[in-house]
């Protein structure tokens, strides 16, 4: 008001419940009275106006002391400029405290360890829009950055968990993408659980691999060791190797033990009869008594017989078919081995010298063999003999045994007649 053109200010008293330290002036009721031009409440602070004592017109505050505290979570995190998976559970913004520093991120995103700080300041907050109160600002040197985290192994899978063992497994991925890959020689979700490989199979770079033909292994090789390998098959005496594997000799053959199947093919080598035996069945036989053989038959062939001595080189004639056996007209010296196997005379009969000697009044020998001897048996006597020896028994046929109660019986031999 102006009295006599001078202005006077008018300075009022105001009994208030102040919201920020301020200077104060004692009042024996308890309260305290603070004296101030009403212009505008302090930053960040007040309460609503005062209508019914302030009598003067005021910029004042339409909120209380506390509108800070009221901001949930949900609030903090849309302020403009706040990173995106920011935490900002811990910012605790009051009447007193009207600024937090952020600097850690939602679970399952990681920091770049940055930090950035939100402010509330109430005076710029409206009825219509309380959250104008709020702002953010990073730090001008390392603004805080969120980004999604790696994934660790855990005991419970989550967003950024996954079991996986810390031996066997690899964990890799992000948030809701974890993986745990095995590695080499393991297996499992968790991949806790070795391969063990089977048998007949190697380790090679951790995996299990099938034993090279004609070698062998026992089960459980380790796959997540080193390499291991498989053991050659050796073959046992008298086998040989066909395509990796061991197989018996042929008969009449023989092999020394040891030969490895992971190889190429062996073979067998033929066994050769020792003098005055000879092949029977693919078995070297001793010679019957009284008869003779060279040496070398070889027993993986046919069977073969020994020699009867008298039937010697001097002694083996060939004589012309149609005469009788004694006395018939001697042609030509045979071979041994034509005498011995009828087979050098074709169209011709053949004999020993001895049985030309043997024969009388047209008739030929009619001489038992040792064992028929032993047992005081008779040619003539000896019917089964003519039935299942003579031409049947080789022995009977080299010795011509019973020659005449064979040819009587049938069965005569080869060049009677």
């Amino acid at each position: 008001m102006q009295l006599h053109g001078v202005y006077i200010v008018v300075v009022m008293l105001e009994l208030v419940r102040i919201c920020r330290p301020a200077w104060f002036r004692g009042r024996h009721d308890g309260r305290k009275a603070k004296i101030r031009t009403i212009l505008a409440w302090p930053k960040n602070g007040g309460k609503a106006c005062d209508t019914k004592t302030l009598t003067v017109t005021e910029d004042c505050n339409q909120f209380g002391c506390d509108l800070c505290g009221t901001f949930s979570a949900s609030d903090l995190g849309d302020i403009l400029g706040v990173p995106e998976f920011a935490d900002v559970s811990t910012c605790g913004l009051t009447q007193e405290a009207t600024a937090c520093l952020i600097q850690a991120c939602e679970y399952g995103y990681a920091s770049n360890t940055g930090t950035g700080t939100i402010t509330c300041d109430i005076a710029k907050a409206t009825v219509d829009a309380p959250t104008n109160a709020l702002a953010y600002a990073g730090n001008s040197v390392n603004a805080l950055f969120c980004s999604p985290a790696k994934c660790t192994a855990g005991a419970i899978a989550d967003v950024i968990t996954i079991p996986c063992d810390a031996v066997g497994g690899v964990v890799s991925g992000t948030m809701d993408e974890c993986l745990c890959t095995c590695k080499a020689g393991y297996r499992g979700a968790k991949c806790n659980t070795v391969i063990r490989c089977d048998a007949d199979q190697y380790v090679s770079s951790n995996a299990c691999v099938g034993c090279p033909a004609g070698t062998t292994n026992a089960k459980d090789d380790d796959a997540s060791l080193t390499d291991t390998a498989c053991v050659a098959t050796l073959c046992d005496v008298d086998q040989y190797v066909s395509s990796n594997a061991c197989v018996v000799c042929p008969a009449g053959t023989t092999n020394a033990k040891d030969d490895d199947a992971s190889l190429t093919d062996t073979a067998c080598d033929g066994t050769f009869c020792d003098a005055d035996q000879y092949v029977s069945s693919n078995v070297c036989v001793g010679c019957p008594a009284g008869t003779t053989n060279a040496k070398d038959d070889d027993a993986s062939l046919a069977d073969t017989a020994c020699d009867d001595p008298q039937c010697a080189a001097t002694d083996c004639y060939c004589v012309s078919q149609g005469g009788n056996n004694c006395g018939a007209q001697l042609d030509k010296e045979c071979l041994p081995d034509d005498c011995w196997n009828r087979q050098g005379c074709p169209g011709r009969g053949y004999y020993c010298k001895s049985d030309i000697a043997n024969c009388t009044g047209g008739e030929c020998s009619n001489t038992p063999s040792a064992h028929m001897n032993s047992k005081g048996k008779t040619c003539d006597q000896y019917t089964w003999g003519m039935k299942n020896r003579c031409i049947k028994s080789p022995f009977w046929v080299r010795a011509k045994t019973c020659r005449k109660s064979c040819f009587d019986a049938g069965f005569g031999y080869n060049g009677d007649f």
